[in-house]
């Protein structure tokens, strides 16, 4: 690199003049001059000008501390004028304004060495479309060269080498002399990014580059040799390389946090209250994320493992809320923060010992008193709680919040309709209707927040989500709501045909809700709440199914627990009537008990749907594929392999066989395994336990593992992971003389730790290594298949749970958990062996029904 020692004549008149006509200091023009590395004569500056006013906003997106922003602002002001003022400064200065004659790179004969960096700046890409990427090539092209300077002056390193190969490279990018290098290195180009990074996430992608064999080693190898080399010498000076300038990492630290309520606050109100929330950082930038629902992922699956807490404690003094420190040291604070922490790890495990829950005692009161309302027309028609709400309707709205699940706000805009004919075609999940003619409760179906539309294609395959959940409690206590249905417009003189089951506005009912609750709490000594009756339900569903999904679906209520499963999990309307029937039927036969009276056994209504057609109506997630549909898939892909074993010794046949046996063995491993869309899956063979066949998953993870995951292979699984070890062995002595480098990384395939090749990957046409990522995996199934990459984990869940794995150890096998639910935690006593032993025999039979066979590839006998 010519270094500009001392200031020429030309130099200090421009800068003389720029300072005087800017108003800015002549010093800081000269430095202008000495950052681009300008010629003598500042020949054709008017164009790198006008370049570097696109390329020193760049610049100031991507440095850190080494320029200050205030200094590329006045560079940047003396670009603008030297492009908006040409004529008076060609008067002064004639060489400023030299072009081409022809637009390629005449102004610099014979003057490349001299001036590699200032006549790189001069170049544009003759496409427009790749101009803006080729400018942020630019920009790190001096950036780089700064610190290469800096070095040079105070290191006493010599960058020449690196500095001329990068130069020349990045000209080469766009010398319309060279039509034929400029079009060679285009796709290389278009890999690069079109928006500004930091040189450090800058220098990641060139060596995923370097890693991919689809770049790598010809014909970008040397180009993107070079890229590396100019930007890793740059970042040595830096001081290293930090997360925090980590390209992905940069993308994930500028996402919102993700704000969850573990513990809301009781409306009921107490003394001293308290609202928690978790707040976790994502672990995927959006663009990641944005794919992965695309592949069908939910969206935020995968957190980070660090949980933060937020504490809003309440005092409700009647003056003025108090500090939370208030009485305690700062010590004992950090103490009573830990203690509420291990309380929510607790909490999370939804223990039937919790607050939330009634005892069996107090269900057996409520529900007593309740009947007592209505036990007699006389006393039905009584204001004994409100002179507005008399005791039938009281009873019903009572019945309504427990029965369904659901707080007075939400309840008191329940409906009601003679028949499911005259329901709506869609309802929300919290707005349910009464369905007098059948004794049923239907409301709309809790499902992820979907922005997209399938297409007809994928429709086909998957099961068509119902928006109705129809439910019926199987006992007498719908009577309270008939009787109240029956003296509807008698009392209140209100139109039949407004359907709303009742009338009036929130405070109307809270008083006698409160002064009910309150009469029974004092005459038996209990502690029953709006809250607490309301969310009974909840937990009693949850015991009885072990699925908070379930739960989820049936009250139409969200728990932050099941938000993640919710979009794997497509419970049958059979299923979600049987786990709510049951529950009602337990509850009842309990209280019976407990109240030593006979049970009144409800008879079941002829209208009720049947059977068969609710095991055909499913609720929550839209990814669940029909019966066959797997089976159909394997048929198909085991008949394109053994279709291309027939065209031995055809130029594409090699390529072609690996790729569709590598499609094969990947679709059976995410059929086994649930595992995520993601690229490369089962890096290598080293994460997998030959002897018990279990295997450690890490997909969609981030550093700290916290989602790492147990998973069990069964034989058919490990036998075909072997075949595909032995194929890539042998294909390795067909690829030794068109890819000698994968060829002899593919000798040892499988059998080390740290390869750079990937256990599972596919071919080019010309021998070289393919990533096998989710986007490669959807555009080969496209014509067989059409549905997200990501769908086996929604079928193997689903699949999981009909054949009655319990939730917990799906869940698990699913990777989905919270703070004090991790199934191999410290403190959990879960052992491998009974998980093993849970999932081995539904696993099992999945596979079978489906068909999955081992095939062998290169090498069968």
């Amino acid at each position: 690199m010519d270094q500009i020692t001392t200031v020429s004549s030309v130099f200090s008149r421009f800068g003389d003049h720029i300072g005087t006509v800017l108003g800015i200091l002549t010093s800081e023009v000269i430095e202008f001059i000495k950052f681009i590395d300008a010629h003598p004569q500042l020949l054709a500056l008017s164009q790198i000008a006008e370049n570097l006013c696109h390329i020193l906003p760049a610049l100031e997106k991507i440095v850190t501390d080494e320029l200050d922003a205030d200094k590329l602002g006045v560079w940047l002001q003396i670009c603008e004028y030297i492009i908006t003022q040409p004529n008076e400064l060609i008067s002064h200065f004639p060489d400023i304004a030299i072009s081409s004659d022809n637009g390629k790179q005449k102004p610099f004969a014979k003057l490349y060495e001299k001036y590699p960096l200032y006549i790189t700046l001069w170049f544009r890409h003759p496409a427009a479309e790749l101009q803006n990427r080729y400018l942020l090539l630019q920009t790190h092209l001096l950036l780089t060269q700064h610190h290469f300077r800096w070095l040079t002056e105070t290191a006493d390193k010599k960058y020449e080498s690196t500095t001329n190969e990068s130069t020349r490279l990045i000209r080469q990018f766009a010398d319309a002399s060279k039509p034929e290098k400029v079009e060679e290195l285009q796709q290389l180009l278009e890999m690069l990014p079109d928006v500004p990074m930091p040189m450090e996430a800058f220098l990641q992608l060139v060596e995923e580059l370097e890693a991919d064999y689809s770049f790598y080693p010809e014909p970008y190898g040397k180009a993107i040799d070079v890229l590396r080399r100019m930007l890793w010498y740059a970042n040595e000076h830096r001081g290293g390389f930090s997360r925090r300038n980590n390209r992905t990492w940069q993308a994930i630290l500028s996402r919102e946090a993700i704000r969850t309520p573990v513990i809301a606050k009781d409306e009921d109100g107490r003394a001293i209250n308290f609202v928690i929330e978790a707040v976790h950082m994502p672990s995927q930038s959006e663009d990641e994320e944005r794919a992965a629902k695309r592949a069908g992922c939910a969206p935020g699956e995968v957190k980070s493992g660090v949980e933060h807490l937020i504490i809003s404690d309440e005092f409700e003094t009647g003056q003025s809320n108090l500090s939370p420190l208030a009485g305690r040291s700062p010590v004992s604070h950090i103490k009573r923060t830990r203690e509420k922490y291990k309380a929510i790890a607790l909490a999370n495990q939804l223990l039937p010992t919790r607050w939330e829950t009634l005892s069996l005692h107090e269900v057996a009161l409520l529900l007593k008193e309740i009947s007592d309302l209505v036990r007699n027309p006389d006393k039905r028609r009584k204001y004994q709680y409100s002179d507005k709400v008399c005791n039938a309707e009281l009873a019903a709205l009572l019945t309504a919040i427990y029965w369904t699940g659901n707080p007075l706000k939400t309840v008191i805009g329940y409906r009601f309709c003679l028949s499911r004919e005259k329901l709506p075609k869609s309802l929300e999940p919290t707005d349910h209707r009464y369905i007098i003619d059948s004794d049923e409760w239907a409301l709309g179906s809790l499902s992820p927040d979907y922005r997209t539309t399938l297409s007809s294609k994928t429709k086909k395959h998957l099961y068509d989500i119902q928006h109705h959940v129809i439910l019926h409690t199987q006992n007498k206590t719908n009577f309270i709501i008939q009787q109240w249905l029956r003296g509807y417009k008698e009392l209140h003189d209100r139109k039949y045909k407004s359907k709303m089951l009742f009338g009036l506005d929130y405070e109307t009912y809270q008083q006698p809700v409160d002064s009910f609750l309150k009469t029974i709490n004092k005459k038996y000594k209990t502690r029953l709440t709006k809250t607490r009756i309301a969310t009974d339900l909840f937990h009693r569903l949850y015991r009885y199914s072990g699925d908070v999904v379930e739960s989820m679906l049936i009250t139409g209520q969200g728990h932050y627990l099941g938000m993640v499963p919710l979009h794997y999990s497509s419970p049958s309307l059979h299923r979600l009537q049987e786990v709510y029937s049951g529950t009602c039927q337990y509850i009842t036969q309990a209280v019976y008990l407990e109240l030593s009276k006979p049970v009144k056994e409800a008879e079941p209504n002829n209208k009720w749907l049947s059977t068969e057609k609710t095991m055909q109506i499913h609720a929550g997630g839209r990814h669940y594929l029909k019966p066959g549909h797997v089976a159909q898939l394997v048929v198909d892909l085991r008949a394109r392999f053994k279709k291309c074993l027939k065209f031995a010794g055809f130029n594409d046949y090699l390529v072609e066989l690996h790729n569709d046996y590598t499609i094969y063995v990947a679709e059976m491993l995410g059929f086994i395994t649930g595992y995520r869309a993601v690229r490369d899956p089962l890096d290598a063979l080293s994460q997998l336990d030959w002897e018990t066949g279990f295997a450690c998953i890490s997909d969609k993870d981030d550093e700290n593992f916290y989602n790492a995951r147990l998973v069990w292979i069964p034989q058919i699984g490990l036998k075909q992971l072997r075949y595909y070890q032995r194929h890539c062995q042998l294909l390795a002595e067909r690829l030794i003389l068109i890819n000698p480098r994968l060829a002899t990384q593919l000798f040892s395939h499988g059998d080390l730790v740290d390869s750079s090749v990937p256990f599972l990957f596919l071919l080019q046409p010309n021998g070289r290594l393919l990533s096998l990522r989710p986007s490669e995996i959807e555009r080969r199934l496209r014509n067989v298949f059409p549905v997200p990459v990501n769908v086996n984990r929604s079928y193997l869940r689903n699949r999981l749970r009909e054949l009655s794995c319990p939730a917990e150890i799906v869940n698990y096998f699913m990777g989905h958990w919270e703070n004090g639910e991790e199934p191999f935690g410290l403190y959990s006593t879960l052992s491998p062996d009974d998980f093993k032993r849970a999932i081995e025999e539904p696993l099992l039979q999945i596979l079978e029904v489906d068909g999955w066979k081992v095939i062998e590839g290169l090498g069968r006998a």
